[in-house]
């Protein structure tokens, strides 16, 4: 960004002489325009060097095969018959039919009680070990007459996914993809009259280092029978801060809940759900 606005300060700087040494001068509305167009012109340059959005939302059933993507079928219907995370979603009494299968969120909301689940992953992982998340969870509430939160809490994780990179040294076409999807799930209850609970959770999803723990993004420097790293939810945010990414995607994911709605979004992942009369 710096070196950017030095090359078109350089380039507007050299423009405006020339023309005072040629004798035209400079009017102000024309340096306005020309400032203009620079203004423009480093907007456009910084989208396109800005990384490709890689987290991509597979569909439930997909996310609960993940592991199982290049077996073949009869492989898949399996997996997904025995599957503990199929199993924990019909535990929660939502009902996994061909069209919610089919769907990229679940939610169930009833009298204050919202549950929610969605997989996330990424569309490729150029071949390294393993994939990062850090997430820094903010929840705050609010009491009906008060703009300002009566309380809020702010807390941080960090994951690490495995890749089949991960777990083979051989090349294979399989070696761009995580092992397993990423399952977000919630549970929020709130029924207190008057109030209004708002997690908001920012991640940060890409590849990366993590001092001391994952030094080598091309290692996974975990117990190799497992597929997954990760911290809880610490006001401590010491391992956040060990992170070090060398191409990441940030979003977002707000989640409101009263005793009579809710409302869940993220811009970037394209969801947007509502019930209730919130």
């Amino acid at each position: 960004m710096f070196l950017l606005s030095f090359l078109f300060y350089s380039l507007f700087s050299f423009n405006v002489q020339a023309q005072w040494i040629a004798g035209e001068g400079c009017k102000v509305g024309e340096e306005n325009s020309f400032l203009k167009e620079i203004n423009e012109l480093e907007q456009s340059l910084e989208q396109q060097v800005k990384p490709e959005f890689l987290v991509m939302t597979p569909t439930i059933k997909e996310g609960i095969i993940f592991f199982y993507q290049w077996a073949n079928e009869e492989t898949k219907k399996n997996a997904f018959q025995n599957s503990t995370i199929k199993k924990s979603i019909e535990s929660q009494d939502i009902f996994l039919n061909e069209e919610n299968l089919n769907k990229k969120i679940l939610v169930q909301y009833n009298q204050g009680n919202l549950k929610y689940f969605f997989f996330t992953a990424l569309k490729e992982v150029k071949n390294k070990a393993f994939v990062i998340q850090r997430i820094k969870k903010v929840v705050e509430t609010f009491e009906e007459g008060n703009p300002e939160p009566i309380s809020t809490r702010t807390t941080y994780l960090v994951e690490v996914f495995k890749t089949w990179k991960g777990a083979f040294s051989e090349d294979s076409e399989m070696n761009n993809q995580m092992k397993k999807a990423d399952l977000h799930s919630g549970d929020f209850y709130l029924t207190r009259e008057g109030y209004t609970k708002v997690v908001t959770k920012y991640f940060e999803t890409g590849l990366g280092t993590i001092n001391e723990i994952f030094p080598d993004e091309n290692k996974w420097s975990h117990e190799s029978s497992k597929l997954y790293w990760g911290t809880e939810y610490l006001e401590d945010n010491d391992y956040f801060n060990k992170v070090n990414f060398i191409e990441k995607n940030d979003w977002v994911l707000e989640t409101k809940i009263t005793n009579k709605g809710f409302t869940l979004k993220s811009e970037e992942l394209g969801l947007d759900e509502k019930g209730g009369s919130l």
